[in-house]
């Protein structure tokens, strides 16, 4: 009987879910209505840090 209620566990929680991609699962969703396509920020040099004295 223990051996029964150790297979149902098993099958109840299962193996671990992979951890999901936050990119995958936005882009498929941008998917459906055609993408995104976003215009990126023209790049410059950094600024110098601030002094604090």
């Amino acid at each position: 009987m223990e051996e029964e209620a150790r297979e149902i566990l098993r099958l109840v929680v299962g193996e671990p879910a992979p951890p999901a991609n936050l990119a995958a699962a936005i882009r498929a969703r941008a998917a459906v209505f055609g993408g995104a396509d976003i215009e990126l920020a023209p790049r410059e040099p950094m600024r110098e840090p601030p002094v604090l004295d």
